[in-house]
C-alpha cells in the first residue's frame, strides 16, 4: 500500500508538467523534447512490464495444470497466477 501512495503522489505532481509540455506556441523546445523522450521511455517500460506479467501468469497456469493435484505445487501456482494482477503486490 505504501508503494501505491508513492506512485500516486509522484504521478499527481508530474501530470501538470505533461500538460504544460503540449506546446501551444508551435515551437519545439528542449523541454518538449525531454518530455517526449520521457513519454517514449515510459511507454516502453509499461509494455515490457505487461509482457513480463503475461509470461508469469501463463507460466503459473502451466504449473497449475501440471501440478497433478499436489497441494503444495497447486498453492505455489495459484500465487504465481495472482501476482501479476492489477494492483497486486506479493505479500511476504
Amino acid at each position: 500500500m505504501k508503494y501505491v501512495r508513492i506512485i500516486t503522489l509522484t504521478t499527481s505532481f508530474l501530470m501538470p508538467l505533461l500538460a504544460a509540455a503540449q506546446g501551444t506556441r508551435g515551437g519545439s523546445g528542449a523541454f518538449e523534447d525531454v518530455i517526449a523522450t520521457l513519454e517514449d521511455s515510459i511507454d516502453i517500460v509499461i509494455i515490457f512490464l505487461f509482457l513480463v506479467a503475461t509470461v508469469v501468469f501463463l507460466w503459473g497456469v502451466v504449473r497449475y495444470i501440471s501440478s497433478a493435484g499436489d497441494e503444495e505445487k497447486t498453492k505455489e501456482a495459484r500465487q504465481m497466477i495472482a501476482i501479476p494482477g492489477p494492483g497486486d503486490v506479493p505479500k511476504q
